[in-house]
């Protein structure tokens, strides 16, 4: 029972690992009473296990229940984790889609016609206009007035 009695589960040990290194010692304990080791387990649960919580508030019935609904409980986190973690990683998605259609959507402003200034003359004329030959004439008729 001392071996029983000196398995307490670590800070970052989990229910499994817990649960499996007491079952492993409990197996190997000959004669010990099924009350008992179910006493020392939920003794040597964590204050901060949600499980022992649970076991608090409905008690188990013998060990073979407490490692059955211990079971359901590393299922039932399980399952929650990976729903957390689905959901993550499409929020990461969403986030990143949102970013990519911000930076198209401001891509495809910069090239829209709108963002121009509106011409008054015909973009030959204007070319026609700022050589070297017409810019020196209107400067020569500046300089007269």
């Amino acid at each position: 029972m001392a071996a029983l009695n000196a398995i307490v589960q670590d800070k970052k040990e989990t229910l499994r690992e817990y649960m499996e290194r007491f079952i492993r010692a409990g197996v190997e304990v000959p004669g010990a009473y099924e009350r008992l080791k179910f006493f020392i387990f939920e003794s040597k649960l964590r204050d901060d296990c949600k499980f022992k919580e649970e076991l608090e508030i409905r008690e188990a019935k013998d060990m073979n229940d407490l490692l059955t609904r211990a079971q359901l409980y590393i299922n039932y986190k399980k399952k929650k984790l990976a729903e957390e973690e689905i959901r993550s990683k499409q929020s990461n998605k969403a986030s990143n889609d949102r970013r990519c259609s911000d930076d198209e959507k401001t891509k495809g402003s910069r090239h829209h016609p709108r963002d121009y200034t509106l011409l008054k003359a015909s973009r030959e004329t204007i070319l026609r206009d700022a050589t070297p030959q017409n810019s020196r004439r209107r400067a020569s008729r500046h300089h007269n007035l």
